[in-house]
């Protein structure tokens, strides 16, 4: 198995799916600890994660998809970084049962 890394535009759906075309696992290493002008907490966090997770679904080839999430996310969470998080979480299970979710300690 070789690992490719690909690029697309997170905010163009079929950039997304031109890379998926060519995958078979999804490794979601999007996130950020900051938010920016260009991008908030709830759509770097939380909204990218949850489309990766619709478009994998719906390609049906994916046979991975690997999450990167936060310990201490939450929904209760007084951060509304690790609340993203825990959204995002939620959201790619709904779509995703078998999603593998991995936690880092440095958010």
């Amino acid at each position: 198995m070789d690992i490719v890394p690909m690029k697309y535009n997170p905010r163009d759906e079929n950039s997304i799916k031109a890379v998926m075309a060519k995958a078979n696992v999804v490794l979601n290493l999007i996130g950020r600890e900051y938010e920016t002008r260009n991008y908030s907490f709830e759509e770097v966090n939380h909204a990218m994660a949850e489309q990766l997770a619709m478009i994998a679904k719906e390609h049906g080839g994916i046979m991975r998809f690997i999450q990167v999430s936060c310990l201490g996310a939450s929904s209760s969470s007084p951060s509304r970084m690790l609340r993203a998080k825990a959204s995002a979480e939620e959201a790619i299970l709904r779509e995703l049962p078998e999603v593998i979710l991995f936690f880092y300690l440095s958010c």
